[in-house]
């Protein structure tokens, strides 16, 4: 049964004079700080749960009856209650994430939620802790994960803006992942192949279709290399096209084909002069 459900409806289960005792104890045992502050009565605390003690290392029976500035001095109590006049003279709960240093010097943080709420005659100011720790740390790891990815990212990008040589990777369904094939050759027909939405390798010779004798595939099925010299892919240049095959970090899986492009139009043309 939901617990909310059950709690409206304790009198079908509790008797009555038993009822508060039942509250009491879900409270007490709740695997979070749970702290109660009588707003008329100079917010000094009428309620202090089990959490509260091992969390704060404050015993409850040194806290109920005294406020914030009894407990902790002037300077904290002072800040504490600045806090909790907020909550109560706009009536808006409040959520704070916080970091401190426990006695160990170990950086620990939680989020700490304040609402006003009443109880017949009672108007009291709850406070609940949680402990976020763990999710920081992991938000904190991710996001220097991020950080490293797109430094990597950038630089990769500099160093393929920078080659000396056409670069492209492409994968088996013959998507083009990365290239500075513009940067290096200058020709309309990179430039081109930059602007479209989908970069798939065919469509740099001119088709909407993988070819039927498509070079990609082959490397990819035997892993050997491949190299051709081509007078046809770019107009007016001799290329030579070396394609050979990039694994996981493992070895074990073929991730795609990597594919250097270099102009020998000038050193082909000398060649053939020599010859």
């Amino acid at each position: 049964m939901d617990i909310l459900k059950l709690i409206s409806n304790l009198h079908d289960f509790i008797e009555p004079q038993e009822i508060s005792h039942f509250i009491f104890e879900v409270l007490d045992n709740m695997p979070f700080p749970i702290m109660l502050k009588n707003i008329d009565d100079d917010f000094k605390y009428i309620f202090w749960n089990k959490q509260c003690e091992l969390f704060f290392e404050i015993e409850k029976s040194y806290v109920l009856g005294k406020n914030d500035m009894e407990i902790y001095g002037e300077d904290k109590g002072n800040k504490i209650r600045e806090q909790d006049m907020e909550v109560v003279q706009t009536g808006t709960p409040q959520r704070v994430e916080e970091k401190f240093e426990d006695e160990k010097q170990k950086k620990q943080y939680t989020t700490r939620e304040k609402s006003v709420i009443r109880i017949r005659k009672l108007h009291l100011l709850i406070v609940v802790w949680w402990n976020i720790t763990e999710q920081v740390t992991a938000r904190k790891v991710l996001e220097q994960l991020t950080y490293e990815k797109e430094h990597l990212n950038n630089r990769n990008e500099l160093i393929l803006e920078n080659a000396n040589i056409g670069l492209a990777f492409i994968t088996p369904n013959c998507s083009v992942l990365w290239d500075n094939l513009s940067s290096y050759i200058k020709h309309p027909k990179l430039e081109e192949f930059d602007r479209m939405p989908e970069k798939k390798c065919y469509k740099i010779w001119g088709a909407n279709s993988p070819c039927a004798d498509c070079i990609i595939a082959k490397v990819l099925k035997t892993s050997v290399p491949q190299k051709i010299i081509s007078s046809q892919l770019l107009e007016g240049l001799i290329v030579e096209i070396t394609m050979d095959t990039a694994y996981d970090k493992d070895k074990q899986k073929a991730e795609g084909v990597v594919v250097k492009i270099e102009d020998i139009t000038e050193r082909y043309k000398k060649n053939e002069e020599l010859n």
